[in-house]
């Protein structure tokens, strides 16, 4: 029982150090230079005539159930050593679980910056797409109706800004926040940086 609770009390920790982690990464991306606002879920970064967007608490929790889930996959190894295959097996499977989980949605984070030349989305290893200004002509506030899955996530988040171009088509770009407060200030920023138009509802 003691072995137990030691262990669950380590892989508690380990996971409390992942969090730690992701935090300290996300604190080191951010340019010392640049001013740092919050609107809504996302952190807004001020370098210049630039801006940056991204969303650290989300890939803090990716980096936090990736360490986690590696560090229970490694509990259920040693229990498997240790001569309780079946409890091992199931604690290692578990772990994996986890981490990979935390390994999907690190992969899905993104970090978006805009100025009047273009709109750069960087994503985890190294991938980036860009736009040129001439390929966007606004920025859009939307509400959306609320879906079945919507209702079954803790906050529900209906107000999107979306960027389109000259032919009236949606970039694949989408930042979904609470409050129409939120929507409009986040699209008046980016539209701002792009210089182009804001489009709001009513």
């Amino acid at each position: 029982m003691r072995s137990t609770r030691a262990s669950l009390g380590l892989v508690a920790a380990l996971i409390s150090g992942g969090s730690m982690i992701g935090g300290a990464l996300d604190a080191g991306a951010t340019d010392p230079t640049a001013d740092v606002t919050g609107i809504g879920r996302y952190r807004v970064e001020r370098i210049g005539t630039t801006i940056a967007i991204s969303q650290p608490r989300d890939r803090g929790i990716a980096l936090t159930l990736l360490a986690g889930g590696l560090v229970v996959a490694g509990l259920g190894q040693a229990v498997r050593a240790g001569g309780r295959t079946g409890a091992g097996i199931a604690v290692l499977l578990l772990g994996l679980g986890i981490a990979a989980v935390g390994g999907v949605a690190l992969l899905a984070a993104e970090r978006w910056r805009a100025n009047q030349t273009e709109l750069v989305r960087e994503r985890f290893g190294g991938r980036v797409e860009r736009w040129p200004r001439t390929a966007i002509a606004e920025v859009v506030i939307t509400r959306r109706v609320a879906s079945a899955e919507d209702f079954k996530r803790a906050r529900i988040r209906p107000w999107d800004v979306t960027v389109r171009g000259p032919d009236g088509r949606r970039l694949p770009v989408r930042f979904s926040v609470e409050s129409e407060a939120a929507a409009r200030s986040l699209a008046a920023t980016l539209g701002a940086a792009l210089r182009v138009e804001v489009r709001a509802p009513g």
